[in-house]
C-alpha cells in the first residue's frame, strides 16, 4: 500500500508544480484535489473502504466530499502528492480529534440509506485516538497502487515529519495493520519504532487484518 524511497523524489509542502510534467511533488492539498485524494485512498485502503462501501468506485462517490471537508477541519494537515496534473498520492496529519462535519448527510447522498448505515458500522471500527498535546497522528497515508515503491509514500512521510516539527511537536505516531509488510518497512526506513502490538478479531473479520501496530518517532 506504501512505496520505498527514491533518488528521483522532491518533496516540499509549500512548493510549486515542478516544471518538470514527471517530477513527483508533495504539496498542501486544495479543494479541488479532493476527487483524486479520494480515489487514490479508496484503491490504496480497498480492504478496509470495500466492506465499508461495496466498491470502489462507491467509496470513491462517498469520500470525495469527506476529503473536501476534512481540508478545513481544525488541526488535520493535508498532502497531496502530483505527477504533473495526476494525484498519486496523500497523507493526513491530525493535531486533535475534531470530525469532519455532516458525515452523515455527505455520505447519503452519494451512496443512499443502507449504504451510508453500512459504512458507518464498519467504518466505527477505525475511529482514530485522540493525540496527546505533544503528538502529531498520522491518520491516512495512501499511495496509488501504480505508484507503490516509487518513492511517493517516503516523499509524504517526510511532508508530515516537517508539518510536525513546524507545529513543534516531539512525536510522530501512527498505526499500521499487523500484515502491511510494505507499510511496515517504510515507517521503520523512516526511524519509527513499534510501541505496541495488539490483536483484533473484528479487525481480522471485516478487513483481513489480524491485528495493528502502534509506530512511533521522537522528533529532533
Amino acid at each position: 500500500m506504501y512505496s520505498g524511497a527514491s533518488p528521483q523524489s522532491s518533496c516540499s509542502p509549500k512548493g510549486a508544480r515542478s516544471p518538470q510534467s514527471s517530477r513527483l511533488v508533495v504539496r498542501r492539498a486544495i479543494q479541488s484535489d479532493a476527487p483524486g485524494i479520494a480515489w487514490v485512498v479508496a484503491r490504496a485502503f480497498k480492504d478496509k473502504f470495500n466492506p465499508a462501501f461495496g466498491t470502489e468506485e462507491r467509496a470513491t462517490r462517498a469520500l470525495t466530499p469527506y476529503v473536501a471537508s476534512a481540508m478545513t477541519r481544525r488541526g488535520n494537515h493535508m498532502f497531496v502528492a502530483t505527477i504533473g496534473a495526476a494525484v498519486v498520492g496523500s497523507v493526513s496529519v491530525s493535531t486533535q480529534k475534531s470530525p469532519a462535519p455532516g458525515v452523515i448527510g455527505m455520505f447519503y447522498r452519494a451512496v443512499g440509506f443502507w449504504s451510508t448505515v453500512r459504512a458507518l458500522c464498519v467504518l466505527s471500527f477505525l475511529s482514530d485516538p485522540l493525540p496527546a498535546p505533544d503528538e502529531a497522528y498520522v491518520e491516512v497515508l495512501g499511495v496509488a497502487p501504480d505508484q507503490q515503491r516509487r518513492g511517493v509514500g517516503r516523499a509524504l512521510m517526510i511532508a508530515a515529519e516537517e508539518m510536525a516539527r513546524s507545529l513543534h511537536k516531539r512525536r510522530l505516531t501512527l498505526y499500521v495493520t499487523a500484515n502491511n509488510h510494505g507499510a511496515q518497512e517504510l515507517y521503520l526506513s523512516r526511524g519509527l519504532t513499534v510501541r505496541r502490538r495488539s490483536r483484533s478479531f473484528v479487525g481480522w473479520l471485516l478487513f483481513h487484518a489480524p491485528g495493528f501496530w502502534r509506530m512511533e518517532k521522537v522528533l529532533a
